[in-house]
């Protein structure tokens, strides 16, 4: 699952002013912003009144929950069937449960295409990947699916708007 599994290290590509910060997930994340945090169930990661980015912001707050159902939640169905392959997308989940706390977790909205909006993301996770060490994927896109924002896409590369062939609906 390349979004679960991708490998990068670009958070000093992005200048310190343009860089928006969480503090390190655990059972919730906080941002800095006037609006209270949106109430999950417990095996939820989005709903109907989150907005994109804390889409986002729940799933690193999920890598230290044991919930892979509420990581699976993160991501559109499309999603899931492109990466339900060897592992599966259950197995990957149930790995992201695990993979927190995450820390030096920057998100910064980038643009919307074809009605998802597209995010530069960096993060380092504590028990993930070569060496209980793992930079997220720097891009996730995410938009709605029948009314609930989800990821759509995740990657090392962001492809040009002009050929950008996600859609989300």
């Amino acid at each position: 699952m390349a979004l679960l599994g991708a490998c990068s290290s670009r958070s000093d590509s992005i200048p310190a002013a343009e860089r928006s910060t969480i503090a390190p997930a655990t059972a919730s994340a906080s941002v800095s912003t006037a609006a209270p945090s949106p109430a999950f169930a417990a095996s939820e990661c989005t709903n109907a009144t989150v907005t994109t980015r804390q889409v986002i912001e729940r799933y690193f707050a999920l890598s230290a929950s044991n919930n892979a159902e509420a990581v699976i939640d993160c991501f559109a169905k499309v999603w899931r069937d492109k990466h339900d392959t060897n592992p599966t997308f259950a197995d990957s989940a149930a790995l992201w449960s695990h993979a927190g706390p995450a820390t030096n977790v920057v998100i910064r909205f980038l643009d919307t295409v074809n009605g998802c909006d597209r995010f530069g993301v960096s993060a380092q996770m504590a028990n993930y990947g070569p060496n209980n060490a793992f930079t997220v994927a720097p891009f996730i896109t995410i938009g709605p699916e029948a009314g609930v924002p989800r990821i759509f896409e995740g990657g090392t590369g962001l492809v040009n708007t002009q050929l950008a062939t996600t859609t989300c609906k």
